[in-house]
């Protein structure tokens, strides 16, 4: 289905971009070769589609408040953990992975390198170029891909339509090629409803390792304290806990939270990296009263609880596992450690789940998807929700590709490696040579 008022050439694709770029914000962006897909990380790809086929991986963990042990699957966990593992082992052997003379590399900025080589990982790219993103969302390789993988589907059709010729109806009918192959540039930028935090993967990296150990002192101490008063959280906290009971169990608390503040010191940080599913520290502190006197919140005497019923593997896993449960996205700004980086102005999203999509398909709509570029249709698109979907039409794609080879954004100069300068230069010479 030809689009005509949509994307035809770069121009119009950045005087988009230009319309809808929020002042003073930093903006990401993200092409897709495949407008329908939702953007998730290549780690939960992979666990979706292996999903079936893993074996399952069981460790019991005992319960406080159940007081019995618990079966926990880590199967997809142990997945990841090992596919970068092997990868952190074996990288030091190549020697293009750092160009950097005598930095180290931590774990986050080794999840940007191996995305880079192929691994799945559960990092997102995404650059600061929007023509990059563009390059991304034309590149032929991919292109060729999704061609492919459109026959297979439409060899999977015939076979089943050749079965079923009595259920045949006029209407049933594979989506034309145009319709399934059109291509996205994605732009995200912080906002309420799409909050974004950015940082340095050294940063990054250290929040998360000190939260860990921050997180298993936690749940000691807390385990602890629900052991020694746990008739009152059995009892619902009901008239048969007397004054001097409530007293004692208030004073204990008090003095959980005062070392727990001491040590950590986590009234400086206002947005800490969260590893418990149910609570963290911070909520509690906001929450104090400012005199010792006056009576805790009753989330406050819930917070051990609420604490220990989470299980603890999670403080122990590495930054390829651990689950994040920030109710916010992070932005990795990874230092320029190889060429590709470079030149690609890349930066990752660190996915706070290995699982999950970060923005599944059905997030985008009229709202945030632009399909035409004419006054009126822009006009209707909420400038606000900090996402948007810029579709770019099929027929529209190798016009773009060539445009953009035009202005510099080749193969080349995305993929500096070796090997991807001999692909492009041996592409050039045979094309130029045929007839």
């Amino acid at each position: 289905m030809s689009n005509k008022l949509g994307i035809t050439c770069v121009g119009d694709f950045l005087r988009v971009v230009k319309k809808f770029s929020p002042n003073e914000k930093r903006v990401f962006y993200r092409g897709q070769r495949n407008s329908e897909y939702g953007i998730n990380s290549s780690l939960s790809r992979l666990l979706k589609y292996s999903d079936s086929k893993l074996k399952h991986y069981y460790v019991k963990k005992y319960n406080l408040i159940t007081e019995s042990y618990q079966d926990h699957d880590i199967s997809k966990y142990e997945l990841a953990h090992e596919l970068y593992s092997k990868f952190k082992e074996k990288h030091i052997v190549y020697p293009d992975v750092n160009i950097i003379n005598g930095y180290r590399m931590n774990d986050i900025d080794l999840h940007v390198t191996a995305q880079h080589y192929g691994l799945s990982t559960r990092v997102i790219d995404w650059t600061n170029s929007p023509l990059i993103a563009l390059y991304f969302a034309v590149e032929k390789k991919k292109d060729d891909e999704i061609k492919k993988k459109y026959e297979e589907i439409k060899k999977e059709y015939e076979k089943l339509k050749s079965k079923h010729k009595e259920n045949e109806c006029q209407d049933d009918k594979i989506e034309d090629e145009s319709e399934i192959i059109n291509a996205a540039v994605f732009m995200i930028w912080n906002e309420q409803s799409n909050p974004l935090a950015v940082c340095s993967s050294d940063r990054f990296f250290k929040e998360i390792e000190e939260e860990k150990k921050f997180h298993k002192k936690i749940h000691g101490l807390c385990g602890r304290f629900f052991m020694k008063h746990r008739d009152f959280y059995v009892s619902q906290r009901s008239d048969q806990v007397t004054y001097k009971e409530k007293s004692s169990i208030k004073y204990d608390l008090a003095m959980l939270i005062n070392e727990l503040m001491v040590d950590f010191k986590y009234f400086k940080n206002a947005n800490p990296v969260r590893l418990n599913s149910e609570v963290h520290l911070i909520d509690i502190i906001n929450k104090l009263p400012e005199k010792y006197t006056d009576e805790f919140d009753e989330s406050t005497y819930d917070f051990p609880k609420l604490f220990v019923s989470v299980s603890d593997d999670n403080y122990s896993r590495s930054s390829a596992a651990i689950d994040i449960f920030n109710n916010y996205n992070t932005i990795i700004e990874p230092l320029p450690i190889n060429q590709r980086i470079k030149n690609q102005q890349g930066a990752l999203m660190f996915c706070n789940n290995i699982k999950d999509e970060v923005y599944p398909s059905d997030v985008f709509n009229n709202d945030n998807t632009i399909t035409t570029i004419d006054d009126k249709s822009l006009d209707n698109i909420n400038k606000n929700t900090g996402l948007l979907k810029i579709i770019i039409p099929e027929e529209s794609i190798e016009p773009i590709r060539k445009e953009l080879e035009l202005y510099g954004f080749s193969k080349d100069f995305v993929y500096p490696e070796i090997i991807s300068f001999t692909e492009y230069m041996q592409e050039k010479i045979v094309s130029y040579r045929s007839i």
